[in-house]
Order: structure tokens, then C-alpha cells, then sequence
């Protein structure tokens, strides 16, 4: 569909812009780039070898989720 064809534009456009940018920083630079995804399987390999290190965490246990409601809560 036409909404499909646009956000995987989208999504390319964002991905190249990010490659680029990426390319600009020196090896020590001391430039640290963080990301963050709840959709990891969607990540192109090219920006995934960017990245030096890949820290996988789990989603939260009920407990857990009843802490940091509490937590936001007060």
C-alpha cells in the first residue's frame, strides 16, 4: 500500500542519514552513541555493526512492573 511504501521510505532515509552521520566519527573521538529498540529484529545489519556492544534486556516481571508504577506513582 501507498502508507507502506512510505514509512519503509521513511525508514530508509532515516537509516542512510544515521549511516552517514556515523561515518563521520573517528574511532576516539570519545563519541558515545546509545540507542534504544523494542523492535530489534527490524534493525538493518549494516547499523548494527556500528555498534560496539549490543546490551539485551529482558521486559520486566509483574513484581517488577508493580515497582516502577509505584516508583512514578509517588
Amino acid at each position: 500500500s501507498k502508507r507502506e511504501h512510505e514509512i519503509s521510505s521513511e525508514y530508509r532515509n532515516t537509516l542512510n542519514e544515521l549511516l552517514n552521520q556515523m561515518d563521520g566519527f573517528s574511532q576516539d573521538s570519545r563519541i558515545f552513541v546509545i540507542a534504544a529498540t523494542n523492535n530489534p529484529h527490524h534493525l538493518d545489519a549494516a547499523l548494527l555493526r556500528r555498534f560496539e556492544r549490543h546490551v539485551h534486556i529482558k521486559l520486566p516481571d509483574e513484581s517488577s512492573r508493580k515497582a516502577i508504577i509505584a516508583h512514578y506513582a509517588q
